[in-house]
């Protein structure tokens, strides 16, 4: 994804797009090549933007907050149009279920209030 070196501070990138009133396609289109330019950007459209910002949504808060931010009506919509995998997330998810599994597993209330079975004694 070409908008990935700029992690969460994209919102730099259109700075200064918000307006109360209707622009124009060229009107738009002169704001956002400027900030793309003051953002020491490439080649970025405003559908890379929607797409990275799709998948930042998708991976800290799930598909369905992704695809209600767009707009759209189905997940799958979301996760085969712009939800995209993030470098290095599987190596942490997998950490993650290994440091899971680790723990004691701890037992329940009802486990800890009931009486000892004679097997358990």
């Amino acid at each position: 994804m070409q908008l990935d070196h700029l992690g969460q501070d994209a919102a730099r990138v259109v700075g200064g797009l918000e307006q109360a009133r209707q622009q124009s396609y060229h009107g738009f289109r002169r704001r956002f090549l400027a900030a793309v330019r003051s953002a020491g950007l490439g080649d970025v459209t405003p559908h890379d933007l929607r797409a990275a910002h799709a998948s930042w949504v998708a991976d800290s808060h799930g598909v369905l907050v992704a695809a209600r931010r767009l707009g759209h009506a189905n997940a799958s919509v979301t996760t085969r149009h712009y939800a995209r995998a993030v470098d290095g997330r599987d190596a942490e998810v997998a950490q993650h279920l290994d440091a899971s599994r680790a723990k004691p597993t701890r037992r329940s209330g009802t486990q800890r209030a009931r009486k000892p079975r004679k097997a358990e004694q």
